[in-house]
Order: structure tokens, then sequence, then C-alpha cells
């Protein structure tokens, strides 16, 4: 179990500030080619986040060297859940979920499309203060109906939502998000900001993305552009103030069934 860091961000009234942050790391591997997974991690510290989904994490390192959950932990001052996707020796590769807040249940679900490349979900329940919420990281796969069957599994897990405050977000290899494809995402989570983050150096695409539910709670989303950032890996970071009331989520979010294409 983790526990919540001393300098947490204190709100007002029934007000739960949040700060959360997807970030495709690209194997630690930045713009020169070289793996210095410090480099990610120093960008990882100056975003200052809660909670922090990376996709592209890979545990052993083309040095030889292994690249361990401890080394994160004490790295981040978070707490490291795995969620990998591709064990081929000498290969450990995957989704990582680090958090500041106590973890109650971890659940990790297979989204893979055959032939194509291993996907998955990690998907963790947090106490956040006398709240629970649910925040899931994934990676969608590069081709359309890879996509269409992981955002289906996906979406037959979170709808209807069921109460909780969900943060879904990770890097969704999509260039735009056409509104009839996507309308049960739009259904649960509204419209959220889709800020440009690949490629780092000069952003184009919205790759990356931070989907909130109930969309109120989403304050602010932002590509994080450092120096550091737009050297580290092929993607800028994307960092969300959320903002959780304490209250029943009431917003609608339930779709009928059959309703994906």
């Amino acid at each position: 179990m983790t526990r919540e860091s001393p300098a947490f961000r204190e709100g007002t009234g029934s007000s739960r500030p949040m700060a959360a942050a997807t970030y495709n790391v690209h194997g630690w591997t930045g713009r020169d080619s070289r793996q210095i997974p410090q480099r990610c991690l120093r960008v990882i510290q100056e975003m200052n986040c809660d909670v922090v989904g990376l996709q592209e994490a890979t545990f052993s390192l083309e040095s030889g060297k292994k690249f361990t959950a401890g080394y994160l932990r004490e790295m981040t001052g978070m707490e490291p859940v795995l969620g990998p996707t591709l064990y081929r020796a000498p290969w450990h590769f995957g989704n990582v979920l680090l958090t500041r807040f106590p973890i109650l249940r971890v659940r990790r679900f297979d989204l893979t499309v055959r032939p194509f490349e291993p996907r998955g979900v990690l998907d963790v329940d947090l106490s956040f203060r006398d709240l629970e919420v649910r925040v899931l990281v994934t990676h969608l796969g590069l081709r359309v109906r890879e996509r269409r069957s992981q955002l289906k599994s996906l979406l037959e897990r979170l709808n209807p939502p069921d109460g909780r405050f969900i943060i879904l977000m990770g890097d969704f290899n999509v260039w735009f998000l056409p509104r009839r494809a996507y309308r049960k995402m739009h259904a649960i989570f509204g419209f959220p900001p889709a800020p440009r983050t690949y490629p780092a150096v000069f952003p184009l695409l919205a790759f990356d993305r931070i989907w909130v539910h109930p969309p109120s709670a989403l304050r602010k989303a932002t590509a994080w552009r450092s120096g550091g950032s737009r050297e580290a890996s092929d993607h800028l970071p994307v960092r969300a103030d959320l903002s959780l009331e304490r209250r029943p989520v009431a917003e609608k979010g339930t779709i009928p069934a059959g309703m994906f294409p």
C-alpha cells in the first residue's frame, strides 16, 4: 500500500484537487536515439503529478542492465503498478501506473487483436481521500480495426459507469476522433481537450489523451512542453488538473447496448 504524499494538494470545501499525466516514454529512448531512462524520470518529476500513466515502458535496457520497479519508486516517490504486455527475452515491456495514493485493487486485461502486437489495459482502483477512483492506462494499436476492437472491449468494462470517478489515459494512436465511431467515449467522458503531442519536437498529432468521468471533473489538460520533454521521448506528456467533488456522481454516462459500430 502507498501513502498520500505529504505535499498533497489541499482543496476547498468538497473539492479534491488531483493532477494526472499520461506519457509514452518510447522505451526511454529520446530524439537522439539514446536510451536514457533518467531523462523521462526528470520530466515526470517536473510535472509533479499524483498519478502518471506510462506507455512503452521497458525494464530490460539495451545496455543489458535491468530497470526495476524499485528504481522507479525511488526516483519518482510514487508506487509503480506494472502492466506488461510483452515478455520476449530479453524484453519486458508495457504500461505502468505511478501513484501517490493507496492501491485498493489491480486488474490487467488483454486487448490484443491477433496477429498484431500485444496490447493491454492496466485497471487500478485507488483510495483518494474519502473517494474511490478508477484509473485505466492503455496503449491502443496502430490499425483501425485493432483500435475499434480494443475500444469496444474497454467500453464494455466501463459502461455503465458505476458511480466512481474514472480516469482513462494513454496513447490512443488516433489522429482524430470521429464523433460517430467514438460516440460511446464522448457520452461517458465528454469532449476533453486533445493537445498535440507527437512528434515531441514539433507536435502535430494528438495521440495521447486523458479522459475523465464525470467530464466536469477535468479542469485543464495540456501538453507538457519543456526542454527535457522535447528530448526525452518522441511523445510529449499530457498533464491534467482535476477537481473531484465529494458527492455522488449523477452525470449521464449509460449508453444503450449495441451502439458501437
